[in-house]
C-alpha cells in the first residue's frame, strides 16, 4: 500500500491523510461559525425567542461539526465511488479512492479562506447587490480550488496518452 508523508516519524495512509486533511478543515472551517455565535449570544435580546435561536445555534454548529468530523472523508469517497462507478473504467477502485483522497490537499486552506470570506461578508454587512455577487463569486472560486483539485487527479488517471505506432498515420 502506498504511504505518504506525514511527519518526521509516521508515514500515513493516502485514506488515512485524506481523513486528516477533511477534519483539519473541520477544525479550521468552524471558527467563523463559532464567531457568528458568540456574535449571536452578545447580540440584544429583540425577541423573546433570542433563547431559542441561541439553543439551537448551538445544536447546530456542535451536530454540524461531529457530522462533519465523522462523514467527511466517508462521503466524499462516496461521491468518488459513484463517479468511478460510471467513467473508472479499467482503474482499480484502490488507486482511485487513494488519488480522491490525496487530492484532498486543499481543503484546509480553502476552509481558511473560505471563513475568512463568511466573517467578511456577514460582520461587514455586505448583504444585497453587490455584495452578494462578489462574495458569491469568491466562495464558488474557493469551493473550484477543491473539487477541481479532485478533478485532476481523476483525469489524470483516465487520460492515457496515445502511444503512436506509425501505422495510425495516413
Amino acid at each position: 500500500m502506498a504511504c505518504v508523508p506525514h511527519s518526521n516519524k509516521a508515514m500515513m495512509t493516502p485514506t488515512a491523510y485524506g481523513r486528516s486533511k477533511v477534519r483539519l478543515a473541520v477544525v479550521l472551517g468552524s471558527w467563523a461559525p463559532l464567531i457568528e455565535y458568540i456574535h449571536l449570544i452578545g447580540s440584544p435580546r429583540l425577541s423573546d425567542f433570542w433563547i431559542v435561536h441561541v439553543i439551537l445555534g448551538g445544536l447546530a454548529f456542535v451536530v454540524g461539526v461531529a457530522c462533519l468530523w465523522a462523514l467527511g472523508l466517508p462521503a466524499i469517497l462516496l461521491a468518488s465511488w459513484l463517479v468511478h462507478s460510471l467513467v473508472g473504467g479499467d482503474v482499480s477502485w484502490r488507486i482511485w479512492r487513494a488519488r480522491t483522497a490525496l487530492a484532498l490537499w486543499p481543503l484546509p486552506y480553502a476552509a481558511v479562506l473560505g471563513a475568512g470570506v463568511w466573517l467578511v461578508y456577514s460582520l461587514g454587512h455586505y448583504g444585497g447587490w453587490p455584495g452578494d455577487m462578489v462574495f458569491g463569486t469568491i466562495g464558488n472560486l474557493i469551493g473550484a480550488w477543491c473539487y477541481g483539485s479532485i478533478l485532476l487527479a481523476w483525469g489524470r488517471l483516465l487520460w492515457k496518452p496515445r502511444v503512436s505506432t506509425g501505422m495510425d498515420e495516413a
